[in-house]
């Protein structure tokens, strides 16, 4: 997370395509990931499971009622 932050001040991409704050939190969002993954440790990672897990539910569930 460190690398992408340097690379949204900087502008100059060295991982994946994420240049901006706005994509970094759209892709997020996409991909069912916590708001809070830079600040996750070892010890938070059950945490961040759960958070994670209802995310994916809630992703999943907004799939199913648009079909």
């Amino acid at each position: 997370m460190a690398e992408i932050a340097t690379q949204i001040e900087t502008g100059s991409m060295t991982l994946g395509e994420i240049t901006d704050n706005d994509d970094l939190q759209q892709n997020f969002s996409e991909n069912a990931i916590p708001q809070n993954i830079a600040e996750v440790t070892a010890g938070l990672y059950p945490d961040f499971l759960l958070q994670r897990r209802a995310l994916m539910a809630q992703t999943i569930r907004n799939y199913y009622n648009n079909l």
